[in-house]
């Protein structure tokens, strides 16, 4: 996780930042759907060195199949190996067996391509072919660090902007041979003009314009705790403004981004710690975030997520009494409609042991006790 060059979080606009494009070098997009709904652009500077690539024609849709124009639209992303890489480019076949070849002395004249750091922080484009005399149509994406394929493929570029959409591809489920089970398609590509600018972030409808992981998102430093505090509010934000709008599912998925940006904060690298108030406002933050969770879980029926967010907010640290009575009760009422009144009635009067007059509580435990014995999840969801 580095800072944004140039950006010191006061007053800056992240939305109007733009990427600093390197002289000399192409740039071109892959518009991306799943199963026909676009999830976005992925920008892709492409090496000095391989302008005229295959790779490269194809993105820009000057290449030639049997005599005919032929371009990556319309092709899908036949394979995806979480925390390896996600890879297409068949523009024949279509599942990965076939596409474009030719041979390229490009290669060996700029032996360089091949040395290239596959390090965490940079996803590169990589040409799917280990003879450094062979051009292909398919590629690539490295999602994590690969060093079992340094030097053995050829380096075509760098993703600029768009790591989400390639974090989307690679957390789509697949079948036994590494093929994503719904379909991954490039929906348009191009060229990018050189005067046109690329911008950094591209908002959602919701106004999030944060990398769907921490690791992936610039305004996140390890070194600064506050850049984390900072993100996930934004984020319990959004999701609080789409709860009043009543878009449930959208102010859960964002309640839960928020509350996986700091699961996945790893500040062990800060030379003294978390101060006692950084990590303070982060537990509070935290639990705040599970009990959103597991709030709008419970109005969704997704009484599994409630139980497990309200059981993560009673693990944390330093819970205060009124952080305590909420995640009993979210949890005793999820228990409930799921049909176990036992443990609801458990978490119920834990709950009670912390609000003693909540109105809400003690309603849902009458509830609880006048509840016959024998009762299923289904006639309460039918009522």
């Amino acid at each position: 996780m580095s800072q944004v060059a140039g950006d010191d979080n006061h007053g800056s606009d992240p939305l109007r930042e733009v990427v600093n494009k390197t002289p000399g070098r192409t740039y071109v997009f892959l518009e991306t759907a799943i199963n026909g709904k676009g999830i976005g652009r992925i920008v892709i500077e492409v090496f000095e060195a391989k302008q005229n690539s295959i790779f490269a024609s194809l993105c820009q849709g000057t290449a030639k199949y049997k005599g005919k124009p032929i371009s990556y639209k319309g092709s899908i992303f036949h394979r995806s190996v979480k925390n390896l890489l996600v890879q297409g480019g068949d523009v024949v076949d279509g599942v990965g067996t076939g596409g474009l070849f030719g041979a390229s002395s490009n290669y060996n004249d700029y032996h360089d391509s091949f040395l290239c750091t596959f390090d965490l922080d940079t996803m590169w484009v990589v040409a799917a072919s280990e003879n450094p005399n062979t051009d292909s149509s398919q590629f690539f994406i490295t999602c994590s660090s690969v060093y079992k394929l340094q030097t053995k493929y050829p380096v075509l570029g760098r993703v600029v902007t768009g790591r989400s959409v390639v974090r989307r591809i690679e957390d789509n489920a697949v079948d036994p041979n590494d093929a994503p089970l719904d379909k991954i398609e490039i929906i348009n590509c191009g060229l990018i003009k050189k005067e046109d600018p690329i911008y950094v972030r591209c908002p959602d409808e919701t106004g999030d314009y944060f990398e769907a992981y921490v690791r992936d998102e610039p305004l996140v430093s390890a070194e600064d705790p506050g850049s984390a505090i900072k993100a996930a509010t934004a984020l319990k934000d959004i999701g609080t403004q789409l709860l009043r709008q009543g878009k449930l599912e959208l102010a859960l998925i964002k309640y839960k981004k928020g509350r996986d940006y700091l699961e996945d904060y790893r500040p062990e690298n800060l030379p003294d710690g978390l101060s006692v108030s950084d990590y303070g406002a982060l537990l509070d933050l935290k639990a705040s975030l599970y009990l959103n969770v597991s709030l709008v879980a419970l109005k969704l029926q997704h009484y599994g997520d409630a139980i497990v967010n309200s059981t993560d907010a009673l693990c944390l640290e330093g819970r205060d009494a009124t952080v305590i009575a909420k995640a009993h009760y979210r949890r005793g009422h999820a228990y409930y409609l799921w049909g176990d009144k036992d443990q609801a009635r458990r978490d119920i009067l834990r709950a009670l042991d912390y609000a003693p007059k909540d109105p809400s509580i003690l309603s849902l435990l009458k509830q609880i006790n006048e509840q016959p014995t024998h009762f299923r999840v289904r006639m309460v969801e039918e009522t």
